[in-house]
């Protein structure tokens, strides 16, 4: 009747029958549906029946899970929409379009849309099939689109066990309308991935639920969240670790880092936060400097003293010496005018600076003094800062 179809018998048996419009030969195939597949549809080469037919030969032999599963894996077709395949039997077959649609996922004869996806899920959930097909088409569905989402889907989706890979793929295209999910049910590795792409509002409440479910992510929440965090700063508890976990993070930005310094650092200052005080190049106060000063030892007390000279008045630094005699027991006295040298470096002339300022001392002078060093039996120069401290009446 049409030779220009004969050619294609041999790829599209099925597809070729039904375009020859022969109603005979359909009727016949038909009645021996079974047999005529599996020695025509299915022998040979891989068969290339257009997408219509192959949904026919499904839905006539659905009652044949077996035959079904291997037409699917014969046939080379993608189908547009998971629907269009046997949904008219849902009603009165639902386990064997449950299977064909799992058949279509598994083989890859499905085209990876959202839209697909959310079909399947409407009816069937978030089955292992359908969440390993979400996962091996995740470079497909992030440039699809997915208007189709809604909450409902979300919600399962978050729970679902997805790759954490996948997941933090695809989770910031399908955003919530209303997020109201219990994060507690959560997996924590999920959590953190929302966390991370700011897939909810940061409230008090909901940074509660996180820090009592999984308080390792309470800091991170608070990182990617720091403006909102100084909005509810004097709500949301503070204790020394989160203090310091926050201070030391790469991600604190100064303002925030300056503002938890300034408000909890006298209340929860830490060993760790006293001897980086100056690598965080933050402004400190006397209040802060004396909270740090408990914590330190002679080393730092020093280092920490010398850094920050300027917070520092005549009895402050009389403190200072007093704990750390082993440098400056020469300062202590100061019921009479005394000379006391120090070791001419950067850091000493500027203690000796402060000194004057603030009248501890009533002069300085740097000078060279020559010593005789009997193990090399040579002359060595010296270089010293000679001070005068002022006495007190």
């Amino acid at each position: 009747k049409n030779k220009s179809l004969v050619s294609n018998l041999e790829s599209k048996n099925y597809t070729t029958i039904i375009k020859l419009n022969y109603t005979p030969l359909i009727t016949y195939v038909r009645a021996n549906l079974s047999e005529y597949i599996k020695t025509i549809v299915l022998d040979g080469q891989r068969a290339f029946d257009e997408e219509e037919h192959i949904i026919d030969l499904l839905g006539r032999s659905i009652d044949d899970q077996a035959l079904c599963i291997k037409i699917i894996e014969h046939e080379e077709f993608c189908m547009d929409d998971i629907t269009c395949c046997c949904k008219n039997q849902l009603l009165e077959n639902k386990p064997a379009v449950h299977n064909l649609w799992n058949t279509l996922l598994v083989n890859n004869k499905l085209l990876p849309t959202w839209e697909n996806i959310n079909r399947y899920w409407l009816i069937f959930k978030f089955t292992q099939d359908l969440i390993s097909y979400i996962e091996n088409h995740t470079d497909n569905l992030v440039s699809a689109n997915s208007n189709c989402i809604n909450d409902d889907f979300v919600r399962g989706f978050i729970v679902a066990e997805i790759s954490d890979e996948a997941f933090e793929i695809l989770l910031p295209l399908i955003r919530m309308n209303n997020f109201d999910i219990s994060l507690g049910a959560v997996a924590e590795s999920k959590v953190s991935i929302m966390i991370n792409c700011k897939y909810f509002e940061f409230t008090v409440n909901r940074y509660e639920e996180i820090n009592n479910s999984f308080p390792d992510l309470s800091v991170e929440l608070i990182l990617q969240n720091q403006a909102d965090y100084l909005d509810s700063i004097d709500i949301i508890k503070m204790n020394s670790d989160l203090l310091e976990n926050l201070l030391f993070s790469n991600k604190i930005e100064a303002k925030t880092a300056q503002t938890l310094l300034d408000t909890f650092s006298t209340q929860y200052m830490t060993n760790r936060i006293a001897r980086d005080l100056d690598a965080m190049g933050l402004k400190i106060s006397i209040e802060i400097f004396n909270a740090a000063w408990k914590y330190l030892d002679g080393y730092d007390k020093q280092k920490l003293m010398l850094e920050h000279l300027e917070l520092l008045d005549s009895d402050a630094l009389h403190f200072c010496f007093t704990n750390l005699e082993n440098w400056y027991s020469d300062f202590l006295d100061r019921s009479k005018q005394r000379v006391v040298e120090l070791v001419d470096t950067p850091k000493n002339q500027k203690l000796a600076e402060r000194l004057k300022e603030i009248d501890y001392i009533t002069s300085y002078q740097l000078k060279e003094k020559k010593e005789y060093d009997s193990v090399t039996e040579t002359q060595n120069i010296r270089k010293v800062i000679i001070c005068r401290v002022k006495a007190i009446k």
